[in-house]
Order: structure tokens, then C-alpha cells, then sequence
């Protein structure tokens, strides 16, 4: 058994969300990681305190420009101030002018440097001193606000005009210290369109009606302070429906043809602040909550303060809602208006305290609702997806001030691991004291910018327990545990030895850690839990037992973040499966089971997916029996999908069938899956699985689904994932068609994907390929750019590089320059391991 995978680290208990362009029967995931690269970086300098922004714009949205005037007020923190500096990107300055309550010249001097204009004063400023910027400019930005307009090629595409700040992206359209250490309140000023609404941070101060002209002027003002991330700007035209907490006004925006589909989205948004106002001990601190839906949105949503930004991909149809609910991102974005806008990390290297808290509420919500076995099922996938990133690409810190872009820091370290860790200091400090803690953290530190040290202090003023060993190792080291454990009972003397060693690889990145754990021991006289603390490379641990364990549930809840290889007897095994109340152990004895193919195991198995109280370990069960194979297991899975009316538990059962390799049966099975099957991710799973069993005729029957229209083009992805595994030349002339401009962009940018990875199994149509990545490059579109870029470095071709290096380049999105740079750096590596070696 290896020690470096864990059971519990399987494609089949992934979100199906996260499935697409991923191999999903790739069991065991190979370490290729990299070294995280970059430059230490610290928060920036201030020479002053901005006070409050107020920004009264206008929108040219033919023209894709900006013509505003910001008006910035601050405070130099010492005395001698000659200069004020501000982040803008791009931007023609008209007219600029320093007020400070004396004779006001009618322009400063000023100079534009790169991304960033100086203002001279006349004098030396004086500590404290209340200094007024105005500024009248006009830019075009190509980051930071985005305007999405109809064309020729996607003429229902809708009129939007919406901003994404962070990481550091708004300085593009409006002057400002755009870095997270600092605070300010603000004020927005916009006029549209009179069938448009415009929507920005806090309290809707107007709306004025200007008949004449058929518009509309909405002023915003943001009272609470917040970083210049989360300033936001939406416009669209929207249905606004209503919603109220505590009086309040909370708000969802959405298409006009789509409100019917809202309610599941949003319907609990209420019930959620309630909660997280009790939970956290701090009651929601904003005049309203308002969420907006805006297409092409690059990220699932973005937490500006009072008014969430949700990509229109989160909204789904009535068919997609029988499988999955994206109640996790609201519940994310507004765990945010605590863990990210009341209190702000002070650069992006503390960065997990925003969003690793956020991740961790989704999960605290999903325990609230639905109960601690869904509670804990969802830290398991935030598991398998930190997992896939460590072995995968490259593993650092969570708190590390090295990087290239600070888009780097946003990664599966800082959310799903970060998320971890949080649970993890829940459990070593107990729920009284870890809930105590993060209430007082919030109050103390309420609307400041914080760093990770803080809340190391704040928990030692909470609890006295000096939680540094935690911190280090956790935060500021890397990895994790890996475990062998082994067991032995001596009945002469009635002692159980319990053998943990730490076998990953200790560096001076990764450590030896040190964690306590629960061992659960279950005998015929009952179970008793131990807790003990592991904190040496190996160590034996004794427990006096009447009689011979019946099991041992090492780990009891799954709270340790870990690899865990514990090899025990298939009868352990099979009475965790079958008798214990913990559901993590009931699943990752499904799992371990696997291991030992026969009769017996094959029927615990097939009674674990029909009966298991809990759909996860049903759905482990499946997976296990397509590991085991053979024409029993096979028998069994098809038989249990007929039964299980959980459409989770189906598509397992469907992805176990797919591991049945040129089998006919499992051919046949798929094949009804797909045809017949009411849920939308069941057939995806199909046809994939399809994809991997390899029979002939395949390629037609995935390749039919292409004309099926379906949500966020679940089944056209599914069929491009498929013919990479299958590897056919065929595809490349499927995915050139749908990668052309007029296609679904969600299918267009699945297609651009798989072309590269296609490109690499077929030399002979590198060159047309190459052509069509080289033309998505250059797309008006972010996500088809992206697409190319992500595609060029699957092609493992060295001549892609200068095209990356270009891109890398050109691009201003910070997450297609990062994503460009990273494909650069892979075939670079590939560059250079197959040249040969040159003689000295």
C-alpha cells in the first residue's frame, strides 16, 4: 500500500463542478510538482491615509471608456508630505487639483509613471493635515472594469458594465492606493441608461430620473470603511427582486428571463446572515446585501463589501439543480463581508485569513443545515482539490510573501487548505474556545487590516494557549503528515501497540509535524475514543484493551489534514463499513476495500451502496467495485444503479462501469445511461466514461451529444474531455469546429483546451492547431484567451513558448499573465529535460 495517497483522495468524490478538463480516472495522481517562484514582497509604504473617495463617472459603452472625476481626500501620517502618489493605469488626466483649505491653485503639477501618477505640492504638508485630491480623467481600461456587449458572432450577448478589483485591478478605471492596507469610505456617482441599473457598495443615497434624456443617476455611498479591492460597479439591465434581514434591504439581480431560477441561488441568503451574525458574534454591519449576476465573469463571484458580483454560470436551470447547488459560493462571498471586509488581510501573503475563513463557512453553513456528515464530506473535497495542487503543480506555504503576480497567492493553498486549517484549529482548541476566539479576533480588529501573527495573539489572549508549533508548521511551513500506521494486539497482556510514522519527505520546507488525533478503539465491549499527540517521525502509542479490537478508526471525523496508509485486516475493515457511526470511516473503509477483491467484500460493498445511511460512503462503495473489476462487481454496480434513486449515487456507479476497460457489458450499461438517465451529470459521467472504456463506436455515440444544448454545456464538455482520453485523431476536426468564434463560449473554451492536449498525441496537425490557439490568443474574450493560453502549454511543443512569452507580455489580467508564465516555465522544464546532455 502506498503511504503517499490517501484512500480518500478518488475523482468520484469530487464536486462534479470541478470535474471538467480533469482525468478522471487517474486514481493515483503522480507528484510533478515545481518550484513556487517569485520575489519577496511586502505590503507597501504609505505616506498617507486616504480618507474617502467619491468617483461621479460616465460610461461610453460603445467605446469601452471611462470618464469620471475622482475626488480623494487623506491625511499625510507625518509631517513633510511633498508628493502624493496614486495607482492609475492608462489614464489621460485633464485637470488635477490639490485642495487643503488654503488659495487653490487651478492645477497641480502631476507626472504619469507607468501605472502610477505623482502630484506635486506647493508645500511641505503637515502631519493630520486634511488634503483634498480632484481629478478629471479618461481611460479605457483593459482590466478592472469589463464592458460586455453584443457583436456579430454572439448577438444575445447582454449590455453589462462590471468591475473586478481584486487583486489589484481597479486602479484601471479609477485613481487610487489600490492596495489592501488601507481603508476608506467612498461614494459612486453614475448615470445610464433608463432601462439599466447601476449598483455599487452601501446605501443607495438616490436614484434621479432624467426624462429628457432617458436616463438614470444612482448615488452610492459606502459609509463603513474598505480597501480600494472591493470597490465595485455594476450595470445591467436587471429584475430586481426583494428580499429583507432585520429590516434591511437584501437584493438578487437577475436577468429578466431568469427569476424563476433565482430563488434556488438565493433564496437563503437571509437565513445566512442570521446565522452568521449569531455564529460569529458580530452582527451584520451594512445598511443592505445585494447580489449581481454579470456574464463572463472570470471568477465564481467576487465579496465587494455590501453588493457580491456572481458569475451567471452559478444560476442554474431547473434540469442542473437535480444535481448540484451553488448555495456554497453565496454562503463564501458572504462570509466574506466578516472575513475579508470587516477585517482585511494586510498584504496578500495573509491572504488565507480571507479566504480560507470564507471556504470554511461554506462548510460551517453546509454543518448548520444539513448535519456533520455533509459538514465533514465537504472539507473531504476541499481535501481532494488542495491534494491535486500539491502533488500536481507545486507546494509552498500558506503564508508566503514570494511571488510573481499576487493573483499566485488565490490558489488551492490559501482557500481548500486554508479552509483545513481553520478546521484544525477548531479542533485543537474545542468549539467553546475556537468560537470565542474568532468572535473576539473580529471585534478587536473590526475594519482594520490584519496579518496571520494577530490571530495567533488574539487566541492566546482568548484561550492562554500558546498555539505557535501550530502556526509554524500549519502556515508558515508546508505539506502535510504522512502516516503509516500499523497495529498489534498482544492478548496475553491485553495491549494494543499502535506504530504511527511520519513518512513524507522532511525538508526545509516540510516538517515533522506535531498534531493531536482521536483514535477510536471498538471492541465487543464498545468504543472509546483516545486522544494522543503525535510529534516525533515515529512513535508507538499502547492502550489497554479487554479483548482483540474489532477495528480502530484512526482519525475519528477525518479532522487531521494528512496521507493516511493504516494497513489493516479486510475484517476491520468490513465492520467499519458496516457498524460504525462515524460516516468518514464508513467511507474510507469503502475505500480501503478495494484492496481486497473477492465474494465477501463484492457483496458488503453492493449492501454499503444500496443501505449506507450517508450518499458519500454509497457513493465510495461504487468506486470501490469498479477498482475490484470482473464480471461479480460489474453485476453489482449495474444492478445497484438501477435501484439508487440518489443521482449522485448513479453517476458513481457510472463512473465505476467506465473503469471497466474494452468491456462490453459496461459498454452497453453506458451507453443506457446516457440515453435514458434524467440527470444532466450522470450522462456527462457517461460519457466520459465512455470515453475511457474504448470500445469501437464510441466516438460516434459521444460525438452525437454535441447537439445538445444543456447548462454551462455540461454534456459538449464532457465529450471533449472524453476524446482526450481517447486520443483519436478524429477529435482534433470535432474540437477545430467548435472552436470557432459563434460556438457556446463555455463549449468554445472547452474545445481550444482539448485541441492542445490533442495537438500533443498527433505531431502531423501541430501546425493548424497552432494556428487556431494563435488566433484565440488575440479574442476580445478573457476566457477564450485564457483557454489558448492553458492549451499552448498542453501542447508540449517548444515553438509555444515565444507565443507565451508574448502573451505574458501583452496581457494586463493578472490571472492570463500568470497562467501564460507558468506555461512558459513547464515547457521550458520539458525543453530542457529532452535536449540532450552536452559533453564537458
Amino acid at each position: 500500500m502506498r503511504h503517499d495517497i490517501d484512500a480518500l483522495v478518488h475523482p468520484v468524490l469530487m464536486d462534479p463542478r470541478q470535474m471538467v478538463d480533469l482525468d478522471i480516472y487517474e486514481l493515483h495522481p503522480p507528484i510533478e510538482r515545481v518550484e513556487f517562484k517569485g520575489e519577496p514582497r511586502q505590503a507597501p509604504n504609505r505616506a498617507f491615509d486616504v480618507q474617502h473617495t467619491r468617483l461621479e463617472l460616465t460610461l461610453d459603452e460603445g467605446q469601452g471608456e471611462v470618464a469620471g472625476r475622482a475626488t480623494i481626500t487623506l491625511r499625510p501620517f507625518v509631517g513633510g508630505l511633498r508628493e502624493i502618489e496614486l495607482d492609475a493605469a492608462q489614464m489621460n488626466f485633464s485637470r488635477v487639483v490639490v485642495k487643503n483649505g488654503r488659495a487653490t491653485p487651478e492645477t497641480s503639477r502631476f507626472k504619469t509613471h507607468g501605472d502610477r501618477i505623482r502630484i506635486a505640492l506647493d508645500r511641505e504638508c503637515r502631519e493630520s493635515e486634511l488634503l483634498t485630491v480632484v481629478l478629471d480623467y479618461k481611460c479605457r481600461p483593459k482590466a478592472g472594469l469589463y464592458f460586455i456587449r453584443p457583436d456579430q458572432f454572439y448577438p444575445d450577448r447582454p449590455n453589462q458594465v462590471w468591475s473586478q478589483g481584486a487583486d489589484q485591478d481597479n486602479h484601471h478605471w479609477f485613481p487610487c492606493f489600490d492596495h489592501p492596507n488601507d481603508k476608506m469610505t467612498s461614494e459612486l456617482i453614475l448615470t445610464v441608461r433608463e432601462n439599466q441599473t447601476a449598483l455599487s457598495n452601501g446605501r443607495l443615497v438616490s436614484v434621479k430620473h432624467n426624462k429628457k434624456n432617458r436616463t438614470k443617476t444612482f448615488h452610492w455611498s459606502q459609509e463603513q470603511p474598505h480597501s480600494s479591492y472591493l470597490v465595485s460597479l455594476a450595470v445591467g439591465d436587471y429584475a430586481e427582486i426583494k428580499d429583507s434581514y432585520k429590516g434591511r434591504p437584501v437584493r438578487y439581480y437577475v436577468y429578466r428571463d431568469r427569476v424563476k431560477d433565482a430563488p434556488a441561488l438565493f433564496g437563503k441568503t437571509p437565513k445566512m446572515i442570521r446565522y452568521f451574525s449569531k455564529l460569529f458574534g458580530f452582527e451584520y454591519p451594512y445598511p443592505k446585501y445585494d447580489q449581481v449576476l454579470v456574464s463572463e465573469f472570470p471568477f465564481g463571484a467576487m465579496e465587494n463589501t455590501t453588493a457580491t458580483t456572481i458569475s451567471d454560470r452559478a444560476l442554474l436551470d431547473r434540469h442542473a439543480a437535480r444535481d448540484v447547488s451553488n448555495q456554497d459560493l453565496v454562503a463564501h462571498e458572504l462570509a466574506h463581508q466578516w472575513w475579508g471586509n470587516v477585517v482585511t488581510c494586510k498584504d496578500w501573503s495573509h491572504a488565507w485569513l480571507n479566504e480560507g475563513f470564507a471556504t470554511y463557512a461554506e462548510a460551517l453553513f453546509t454543518e448548520h443545515e444539513r448535519g456533520w456528515d455533509e459538514a465533514r464530506f465537504s472539507l473531504i473535497r476541499e481535501y481532494i482539490s488542495y491534494i491535486h495542487e500539491d502533488r500536481g503543480r507545486y507546494r509552498r506555504p500558506i503564508v508566503s510573501n514570494k511571488y510573481i503576480y499576487p493573483i499566485e497567492l488565490f490558489d488551492r493553498h490559501t482557500y481548500q487548505k486554508g479552509a483545513l486549517v481553520v478546521d484544525m484549529l477548531r479542533f485543537v482548541l474545542g468549539d467553546e474556545a475556537f468560537f470565542k476566539t474568532i468572535r473576539h479576533f473580529l471585534k478587536k480588529f473590526q475594519w482594520q487590516n490584519v496579518e496571520t501573527d494577530d490571530l495567533r495573539r488574539a487566541i492566546e489572549e482568548v484561550t492562554g494557549q500558546n498555539l505557535d508549533w501550530f502556526f509554524q508548521q500549519w502556515l508558515h511551513k508546508a505539506g502535510y503528515p504522512e502516516f503509516v500506521v500499523t497495529q498489534s494486539y498482544d492478548r496475553r497482556q491485553k495491549l494494543l501497540r499502535l506504530t504511527v510514522q511520519q513518512a513524507q519527505q522532511t525538508d526545509a520546507l516540510t516538517p515533522v509535524f506535531r498534531t493531536p488525533v482521536d483514535i477510536e478503539i471498538i471492541t465487543r465491549e464498545g468504543a472509546r475514543v483516545h486522544r494522543v499527540t503525535i510529534e516525533r517521525g515515529e512513535q508507538d502509542f499502547f492502550f489497554s484493551v479487554e479483548s482483540e479490537p474489532l477495528a480502530v478508526n484512526f482519525d475519528r471525523g477525518n479532522r487531521i489534514l494528512k496521507s493516511l496508509s493504516f494497513d489493516r485486516p479486510k475484517e476491520d475493515l468490513l465492520h467499519l463499513l458496516r457498524k460504525s457511526d462515524d460516516a468518514t470511516a464508513r467511507l474510507r473503509a469503502a475505500r480501503e476495500l478495494a484492496a481486497f477483491p473477492g465474494d465477501d467484500v463484492i457483496a458488503a460493498l453492493g449492501e454499503a451502496v444500496a443501505s449506507d445511511k450517508f450518499w458519500g460512503v454509497r457513493v465510495a462503495a461504487a468506486a470501490a467495485l469498479g477498482e475490484i473489476g470482473g464480471e461479480s462487481a460489474l453485476s453489482v454496480l449495474i444492478e445497484s444503479y438501477g435501484r439508487a434513486r440518489d443521482n449522485r449515487v448513479r453517476r458513481a456507479c457510472v463512473w465505476a462501469a467506465g473503469a471497466f476497460k474494452k468491456n462490453e457489458s459496461a459498454h452497453s450499461f453506458l451507453e443506457r445511461a446516457l440515453d435514458n438517465d434524467e440527470s444532466l451529470f450522470v450522462q456527462a459521467t457517461a460519457i466520459r466514461a465512455l470515453g475511457n472504456v474504448g470500445r469501437d463506436g464510441v466516438f460516434d455515440t459521444i460525438t452525437r451529444a454535441l447537439v445538445r444544448e444543456t447548462y454551462q454545456d455540461v454534456i459538449r464538455l464532457a465529450v471533449f474531455d472524453a476524446l482526450v482520453f481517447m486520443k483519436e485523431r478524429r477529435g482534433i476536426d470535432v474540437a477545430m469546429e467548435w472552436s470557432e468564434a459563434g460556438r457556446s463560449q463555455s463549449a468554445r473554451v472547452g474545445a481550444i483546451v482539448a485541441l492542445g492536449s490533442l495537438a500533443k498525441e498527433h505531431r502531423e496537425e501541430r501546425e493548424r492547431v497552432m494556428k487556431r490557439l494563435t488566433e484565440a490568443l488575440k479574442d476580445q474574450t478573457h476566457s477564450v484567451r485564457a483557454a489558448a493560453i492553458r492549451a499552448l502549454g498542453h501542447t508540449d511543443d517548444p515553438s509555444a513558448i515565444a507565443l507565451l512569452r508574448e502573451a505574458e507580455r501583452t496581457e494586463v489580467i493578472s490571472q492570463l499573465k500568470l497562467a501564460a508564465h507558468r506555461a512558459v516555465e513547464r515547457l521550458e522544464e520539458l525543453k530542457q529535460k529532452s535536449s540532450p546532455a552536452v559533453p564537458h
